[in-house]
C-alpha cells in the first residue's frame, strides 16, 4: 500500500543516519557516557564451554573503563520506552501534537523549495547574461548550481510527499497502530530498533547508575530536518 511504502522510506531515513536496523546492538549510535559525555562503542565477546560457543554484547566506554552488558541494558532501556509509548497511546491529544508537528514540517518544506525556486530564476537570469557575454566559465557555474539546486528540491519534495503518507497512515491508525504492539512482546529486534529510533534521543549511562533515557518531543524531526 501507498502508506507502507512511505513508512518503509521513513524506516530507510533513520537507517542512513543511525546505522543499520539489522543489529544486536539496539542502541548503537544512542548511549552517551553522563561522565565523560563520550558515545560508547559496541563489543562483540565470546567464550567456548564443553565444546559450546557462547556469544556476548557489550557497550563499553573506553575513556572511563566499564562496560554495559547489552542484554541488560537493552531490557532497561526498553522498559523505559514501553511505559513511554504506552503514556503517548493513552492520550488523545497526542494525535493532534504529531498532526501539528506534519504541518510544521510542511510548512518549512514548503519554504525551504520556494527559496530554491527563488535562487533557480535568479540563476536563470544569470544564465541568460552570461550567454550575451559568451562568458563561458560562468555558464559552467551556472550549470553546476543548477543540477545541486535541483537535486535539492527533489529531495525536499520527495520529503513532502512522504509527510502526506505519514499524515494518512496516521489518519487511519497504522502509523501508531504498529507501535503498541511492544506492550504485547510481538515485535521483533528489528522492529524494537526501528522503535528506539523513532522515540529516543540519547541514553545516558555511567557504571554505577541505571541508565537516564531522553525521549524525543517530535518522532519526525530527523527526517525532516533541512539544514
Amino acid at each position: 500500500s501507498k502508506n507502507l511504502i512511505g513508512i518503509i522510506k521513513m524506516n530507510h531515513q533513520l537507517q542512513q543516519t543511525y546505522g543499520r536496523l539489522n543489529t544486536p546492538f539496539l542502541l548503537l549510535n544512542k548511549l552517551v557516557c553522563s561522565n565523560c559525555q563520550q558515545s560508547l562503542v559496541c563489543k562483540n565477546a565470546s567464550t567456548q564451554r564443553a565444546g559450546k560457543q557462547y556469544k556476548y554484547h557489550y557497550y563499553i566506554c573506553g575513556h572511563c573503563s566499564y562496560k554495559w552488558p547489552a542484554d541488560e541494558l537493552h531490557q532497561m532501556v526498553c522498559q523505559k520506552l514501553t511505559r513511554f509509548i504506552n503514556q503517548l497511546l493513552s492520550k488523545d491529544e497526542q494525535l493532534q501534537i504529531i498532526g501539528q508537528q506534519i504541518q510544521q514540517h510542511q510548512e518549512c518544506l514548503e519554504h525551504c523549495i520556494e527559496e530554491i525556486e527563488n535562487k533557480l530564476d535568479i540563476l536563470l537570469r544569470k544564465d541568460a547574461l552570461a550567454k550575451t557575454h559568451s562568458d563561458q566559465k560562468l555558464l559552467n557555474l551556472i550549470i553546476r548550481k543548477n543540477e545541486e539546486l535541483i537535486c535539492e528540491r527533489e529531495v525536499l519534495q520527495s520529503k513532502q510527499q512522504l509527510l502526506d503518507t505519514i499524515h494518512d497512515s496516521l489518519n487511519d491508525g497504522s502509523f501508531m497502530d504498529r507501535f503498541s504492539l511492544i506492550s504485547k512482546g510481538q515485535l521483533n529486534d528489528q522492529e524494537l530498533r526501528l522503535l528506539i529510533l523513532y522515540f529516543i534521543d540519547s541514553v545516558n549511562v555511567s557504571s554505577s547508575t541505571a541508565p537516564t533515557v531522553k525521549f524525543t518531543t517530535d518522532v519526525l524531526r530527523n527526517l525532516f530536518k533541512t539544514g
